[in-house]
């Protein structure tokens, strides 16, 4: 009978039951089987029974499962995932970051001012001249430079400008508007010569006016002539600066207006609802009324009142020669040229240039800031 050698041995039971216990606890490496190897090849007797087995197969897996333990350690410090330490538990209690409350502070919401409706005239050809213009004789100067202006233009002048329409063409509220302004004049410094562009104009009329305007440089009158400077353009909405602090921004007739029409019949009539009325004039696409004639002013004056436009003061101007402050005026009206400071409510911003009253188109009713003390404006207002 031939002798087992120690590898037969090795390779016998002791090495199924190597793997058997492989199967249950681990793959053995190469040291374990190594190890087992040594121990059968030196004379230690093969496991003969299930107790001996299972012995040999948990001395030999002990340090493979050592190793697994080390290299899913090693594997979830690499990945990241949390240690079953630190992992969330139910009874655990989360404490919630700090609220920042530096620079925090308490607000409210507000409706919006509505915003006020267009300008009535949207820019401003603003000239500077070589001498001051005075009061009385503005209106003189504009009707100067209407026909210098017509003069450059030649034929096929538009209405907007020469205030000439077609019988039964529609009228607009305002047409092209010839102001003097000084001498403390904004945006240049000095007396000028201010032309209003309407909102109502076309865009080729308009630039048929801007190609006259600059090549005006020289307007005849009586009292001698005077020379322009090449114009600038500023936005109607934007000509006048910002009231001071603690003010409020009314309006004061600069030299003078004249009333649009003569007292309506059917009441009372006031020089103040004449102011009113010449506003309303001039933001007429603003308001609806009913009614013609003399009932129709009625309403516009009244309409004008709702919108906020107030008079502080009205004063009609006596012991001059009236007739100075208009160019045509019907043979039976009665000329009341008048002073006064009054609120535009709603109906524009502070800063717009603007003017009112039957001279408003050549050189009359200009409206210049008369800032009030906010207490006084309040008083007025109410």
């Amino acid at each position: 009978m031939q002798t087992a050698t120690p590898w037969q041995i090795t390779a016998g039971a002791g090495s199924r039951n190597i793997w058997r216990a492989g199967r249950r606890y681990g793959t053995p490496d190469s040291s374990d089987l190594t190890r087992s190897i040594s121990r059968s090849a030196w004379g230690a007797p093969p496991p003969t029974t299930r107790a001996e087995s299972r012995a040999v197969a948990a001395s030999t897996s002990r340090p493979s499962a050592a190793r697994a333990r080390a290299r899913q350690t090693q594997c979830r410090q690499e990945s990241g995932l949390p240690r079953r330490a630190d992992a969330h538990r139910s009874t655990a209690k989360t404490t919630p970051p700090p609220v920042v409350t530096t620079g925090l502070g308490l607000s409210r919401y507000t409706r919006p001012e509505p915003p006020p409706p267009p300008t009535p005239w949207t820019s401003v050809l603003l000239f500077s001249i070589d001498r001051p213009v005075p009061a009385r004789l503005r209106v003189r100067y504009a009707v100067a430079v209407h026909r210098a202006l017509v003069g450059l233009v030649r034929d096929g002048a538009p209405a907007i400008l020469t205030g000439a329409y077609q019988e039964g063409a529609r009228r607009p509220s305002n047409r092209v508007a010839i102001q003097f302004i000084g001498p403390d004049a904004p945006h240049v410094g000095g007396t000028a010569l201010a032309l209003l562009l309407p909102r109502e104009a076309d865009d080729v009329d308009l630039t048929v006016i801007r190609m006259a305007a600059q090549r005006l440089r020289r307007v005849n009158v009586a009292a001698g002539p005077f020379r322009v400077d090449p114009p600038l353009e500023v936005p109607a909405d934007r000509f006048w600066p910002a009231p001071a602090e603690g003010t409020v921004r009314w309006w004061r007739t600069e030299p003078v207006a004249v009333p649009d029409s003569r007292p309506p019949r059917g009441g009372a009539w006031s020089l103040a609802d004449a102011v009113a009325l010449s506003v309303a004039l001039v933001w007429r696409d603003e308001f609806t009324v009913s009614g013609r004639g003399d009932a129709r002013y009625r309403e516009l004056a009244r309409a004008a009142t709702e919108r906020g436009v107030r008079v502080g003061s009205a004063v009609r101007l006596m012991g001059e020669d009236v007739g100075r402050y208009v160019h045509k005026v019907h043979p039976d009206t009665v000329i009341q040229p008048y002073r006064a400071v009054l609120s535009l409510g709603d109906l524009t911003g502070p800063g717009t240039i603007t003017a009112i009253g039957q001279s408003r188109h050549l050189g009359g009713g200009l409206l210049v800031p008369r800032d009030l003390p906010a207490e006084l404006a309040g008083r007025l207002t109410a």
